[in-house]
């Protein structure tokens, strides 16, 4: 979830509805970058 929400319950909520991630607007690319090979490398096919 990239969002502009920077509360720590904004934060529960997100991660309590379905999110992997949570990162606030405005954010560093490379963090960005990070969480996203993170998730991909997490991800199972089937």
């Amino acid at each position: 979830m990239l969002t502009a929400m920077e509360k720590p319950s904004d934060e529960l909520r997100g991660f309590a509805h379905g999110a992997d991630a949570y990162l606030t607007k405005p954010h560093e690319p490379t963090e960005l970058l990070r969480t996203v090979t993170t998730l991909l490398g997490q991800a199972t096919l089937g």
